[in-house]
């Protein structure tokens, strides 16, 4: 790699920074270039497994250095809405992927999902049921959260156990 090709990508990220992050969602116009206009069934069709990523995006407060969508609003209205839009968005998601497609692997990130009550982390568990039967993993499901939270909240955790 020469030095004019460097500076180029440097150039290129100093612009467009989103795009050079492990990020959900991605940012507009990157979804908007690389997706809009193609089939997303038709994309999915030669695919043999897939990796599920599941946005909470609720925090206690926004971190300096986060540049991921998070929410700091914490209140049950907000975070039983979000979470039935999410689950309605779960079962979308199951229905439409070819019955041949894996799931090893689903990420519960955000945020900080835990900061949900734990009958909402039990309704999100409940409707990946279906996805996580799909796994060729032992543990397929990975979530996020603080020590706090796990150390003043066991019923989230609990919850968490049970729902695997």
């Amino acid at each position: 790699m020469n030095l004019e090709s460097i500076t180029q990508k440097i150039r290129l990220s100093s612009e467009h920074p989103l795009d050079f992050t492990l990020q959900y969602p991605p940012r507009r116009e990157y979804f908007q270039d690389h997706f809009r206009g193609k089939s997303d069934l038709a994309q999915i069709q030669n695919l043999k497994e897939i990796l599920l990523y599941v946005h909470v995006p609720f925090c206690q407060a926004k971190c300096y250095f986060c540049n991921f969508a998070v929410d700091v609003r914490n209140t049950p209205e907000i975070h039983t809405a979000y979470v039935d839009a999410l689950c309605q968005q779960l079962t979308l998601i199951n229905s439409f992927l070819p019955k041949d497609i894996s799931i090893p692997g689903i990420d519960i990130g955000g945020g900080t999902p835990t900061l949900l009550e734990a009958r909402l982390l039990e309704k999100i568990l409940s409707a990946l049921e279906p996805l996580i039967k799909r796994s060729t993993n032992d543990h397929p499901l990975s979530i996020e959260t603080t020590p706090r939270i796990a150390a003043d909240h066991a019923e989230r955790l609990k919850v968490l156990h049970d729902g695997g």
